[in-house]
């Protein structure tokens, strides 16, 4: 009901994140289709409406030329923590170094004689919620670090593990506080506004469903189908668990999507790893699907 009518050769359906280049050249969606590509996933956290709109009319173009049938899925990014804008390319952090998160967008810095390297961090509540202790992961657990310190406007961090040499942070890299309740709930504004963009061009884009991010509870998911209805969207959803709150609440985020047809459920691997840990995350990958399925 999500993903189109089962291929003849397999069960299951493939699903590809469209980069932007699909938006002008359309041999790559002529080749992602001739692979078996079953599902276009358009993600909202990148790009704008003209780009997703040339992608789309690309993807139907190309469906009805070769014969074949695509859905498409829109992932609502949800409250995604990534860092901000940098002064030069990168900041490189070593074991042991201090890194200030920043709540102003002020560009990140390596660190001076004078100062301490820095980094502006994109959502706010974490200066509210995040308490010295927790544990903190950045670009999909590639650098390791712990919260010293916390005011309104700065996170101190300790850097415990990246390479000797020192590993490198960009901007809009992902930031992973497993051990932190930051208590979002519901759309983001950004998720809001890329909601009524979908809304107003659902007849001529044909979207299947909706893939939602970042749903840590029952309620917060509640929330989401509310104002997706009030909305007018007639639409399906998948809900992404990535969280280790979000898989504690399973039982009850499942009843809660139900209340939309079609439904379902996706595994999250790369933050859900990085959030419970990659030792537990085979039993836990095997227990989602158990329950989920």
């Amino acid at each position: 009901a999500l993903f189109g009518i089962k291929p003849e050769k397999r069960d299951t359906r493939i699903m590809v994140t469209m980069p932007a280049e699909a938006a002008t050249d359309i041999t790559v969606i002529e080749s992602m289709l001739a692979e078996g590509m079953n599902c276009a996933r358009i993600n909202c956290a990148h790009d704008n409406e003209e780009i997703w709109d040339r992608i789309i009319e690309n993807i139907h173009d190309c469906c009805i030329k070769n014969g074949k049938e695509c859905s498409i899925v829109m992932d609502i990014a949800g409250p995604k923590i990534r860092t901000g804008s940098l002064a030069g390319d990168n900041i490189v952090l070593k074991p042991c170094d201090t890194l200030i998160l920043t709540k102003e967008d002020i560009p990140g810095e390596n660190a001076t004689y004078k100062s301490c390297a820095h980094i502006p961090c994109s959502l706010d509540n974490v200066f509210r919620c995040a308490v010295p202790g927790d544990r903190i992961f950045f670009d999909d657990g590639k650098i390791e670090g712990r919260i010293e310190k916390v005011s309104l406007d700065n996170i101190e961090v300790s850097i415990t593990n990246a390479k000797a040499a020192g590993s490198k942070l960009k901007s809009d890299k992902g930031l992973n506080f497993p051990d932190t309740k930051l208590d979002c709930m519901g759309f983001t504004e950004k998720d809001i506004e890329n909601l009524k963009v979908i809304k107003k061009n659902q007849e001529k884009w044909n979207i299947a469903a909706l893939n939602l991010s970042f749903v840590n509870t029952p309620q917060e998911l509640d929330m989401m189908i509310d104002f997706i209805k009030e909305l007018g969207l007639e639409i399906g959803i998948i809900v992404k668990i990535e969280t280790e709150e979000a898989f504690e609440n399973l039982p009850g985020i499942i009843l809660a999507a139900m209340k939309i047809y079609p439904a379902g459920i996706m595994l999250a691997r790369g933050d859900l790893a990085i959030e419970t840990g990659w030792k537990n995350f085979a039993t836990i990958q095997e227990e989602i699907i158990r329950i989920a399925a």
